[in-house]
């Protein structure tokens, strides 16, 4: 092949379409030590229309608060859910040595954080 038709497949690769990571996902309810939802492998694509910040992937993730978990195992057809909210589950994100939890917690009414107006995710930090 000639350099100029390598250098025309070269300029056709675009280099965003090669990144993107996987990670493990789980859901669990620490209290009745129940996996309500097994882990699963997702793909994450970056620099796609469906690319999210960190703060919208974790409201993306975050279900509903009127959710009550009701996971059914695909395998035996079986409800494997704990029947509680999200208040009481634990999400687990995984990729390589890294670790995301996310729980839910609500506040009293007379409490508020600020910026919850306006959808704002709080989010913490501790290390391991």
């Amino acid at each position: 092949p000639d350099p100029m038709s390598k250098l025309a497949a070269l300029q056709g690769l675009q280099v965003y379409d090669y990144q993107r990571i996987f990670i493990s996902m789980s859901c669990r309810n620490p209290s009745k030590q129940l996996l309500c939802e097994r882990h699963a492998i997702k793909r994450i694509d970056f620099y796609s229309p469906q690319d999210l910040t960190l703060a919208q992937f974790m409201a993306a993730a975050a279900p509903g608060p009127q959710k009550r978990c009701w996971a059914v195992d695909p395998r035996t057809n079986t409800n494997t859910g704990c029947g509680e909210g999200v208040t009481a589950h634990v999400r687990t994100f995984l990729h390589g040595n890294s670790r995301i939890t996310l729980s839910i917690a609500t506040l009293p009414h007379a409490e508020t954080l600020p910026g919850e107006e306006r959808g704002q995710v709080w989010m913490w930090s501790r290390p391991k």
